[in-house]
């Protein structure tokens, strides 16, 4: 059975270990709302065995926002099981969200399982990463791993055919800011007759900054992949190390891009469902594992990034992790490109974007792109008006947030 550690501390603000004289750190959040979150994981945890009499208990109002923002209503529903005097309309309303989070995962199966191996069968080959990866190589409920959508990873040269498939098979693309170099993902959506809707986010590129995707490429993470049939027989996943890495650049980058739940926007590395993902994870490494996963974060410039987020996993789960794997990801190096990244402002990532591109008129063609999308997406954001007065009012607010510092809130 597959479960989070236990010996789990409440989590806390975890600074990242000291870097070169020149460097500066990358930035960890915390929540505003240590205590109800501290109860939340201690429930997840095992640490309770009675809920709090309703004078000292958090609001259920704020308690369940932070349930749904933490992504853990499934892992809590089960946690709470054997722990007395939970109030009544918390245990329904988690047992019912559970239910529903139960058919929801066997539909998303069903529509998920039958695009990849279609994509499979013509010769694609996409791999399954981040939250239905974990999920289905994991946890021990795919639905306890709650997320909003599938991340799926194909070849760049086969993203059009990729796209196409999805839409014969009843998914609807959504706008895309970009059309070539100023995008790494396309959104597709299926809507079903039950009113419940199966997203995918079709990938050619880790991540949609052009200087983060250099990171990971499909042929690398490919190479490694490991089988996920418990998905589908044709899915395949990042291998373990590959995952860890991911997930702890992953949860590094909502620093600088928000992350939505039930329309809020945050910008948040403390999610407890990511460090579930990393503790849950380490679980299965070897000796042999941890050695390769020090060495590919100090290739990749991740090793300070990997310890953040080992380190913000331990604090909440008790991860177990080799004492001189800590002492090798906290030796001090050189700011790499990416903790750059992860620190600058707009500009400066802008700028790094910028430099990524291949050739002169790569280069150009990036900065086309950002200045001036698709119409679709002008309309969209901007509603009606003439085109050339939409691009017009886009620029003045892009100029504006590259030189403000950014679209993360200060």
């Amino acid at each position: 059975m597959k479960t989070l550690s236990e010996n789990s501390p409440a989590p806390y603000n975890i600074d990242l270990p000291p870097q070169a004289e020149d460097a500066g750190k990358i930035p960890v959040s915390i929540s505003n709302s240590v205590g109800t979150d501290a109860l939340i994981l201690s429930a997840l945890t095992g640490k309770i065995d009675r809920w709090p009499d309703q004078s000292v208990a958090p609001d259920a109002e704020e308690l369940l926002e932070r349930i749904n923002f933490h992504g853990v209503a499934g892992l809590l529903a089960t946690a709470l099981e054997g722990v007395q005097n939970v109030p009544e309309s918390l245990t329904k309303d988690l047992r019912d969200k559970r239910l529903q989070y139960l058919f929801w995962e066997d539909r998303h199966r069903h529509f998920i399982g039958r695009a990849i191996g279609i994509l499979s069968e013509v010769g694609i080959r996409p791999i399954i990463i981040k939250g239905t990866a974990c999920a289905y190589s994991v946890y021990e409920s795919a639905a306890d791993r709650i997320r909003g959508d599938t991340d799926i990873l194909v070849p760049f040269a086969e993203r059009i055919h990729a796209g196409e498939i999805l839409v014969d098979l009843g998914f609807v693309r959504g706008l895309t800011f970009a059309r070539t170099r100023g995008a790494s993902q396309a959104s597709y959506a299926l809507e079903e007759g039950l009113g419940w809707s199966h997203s995918v986010d079709l990938h050619w590129q880790i991540n949609n900054s052009a200087c983060l995707s250099q990171l990971f490429s499909w042929d690398e993470l490919f190479s490694r992949s490991a089988p996920l049939p418990s998905l589908c027989n044709a899915a395949r996943s990042p291998a373990p190390v590959d995952a860890i890495l991911i997930a702890c650049f992953h949860r590094l980058v909502h620093l600088r891009s928000p992350y939505t739940v039930d329309g809020h926007s945050y910008y948040s590395s403390d999610r407890l469902i990511w460090l579930a993902d990393i503790d849950l994870l380490t679980k299965g490494l070897t000796e042999a594992d941890w050695t390769d996963l020090v060495h590919r974060a100090r290739k990749k410039g991740l090793a300070r990034i990997s310890l953040s987020g080992i380190t913000a996993a331990t604090a909440a789960f008790g991860t177990k992790v080799p004492p001189d794997v800590l002492d090798a990801l906290a030796e001090p190096t050189k700011v790499s490109p990416v903790e750059t990244y992860l620190n600058g402002k707009s500009l400066t990532r802008f700028k790094l974007d910028v430099a990524a591109q291949t050739g002169v008129w790569g280069k150009i063609a990036f900065i086309g792109e950002h200045g001036f999308p698709p119409a679709s997406y002008m309309r969209a954001q901007f509603g009606r008006g003439l085109l050339p007065m939409l691009y017009m009012k886009r620029g003045i607010q892009g100029v504006g947030k590259l030189f403000s510092g950014g679209n993360r809130p200060s």
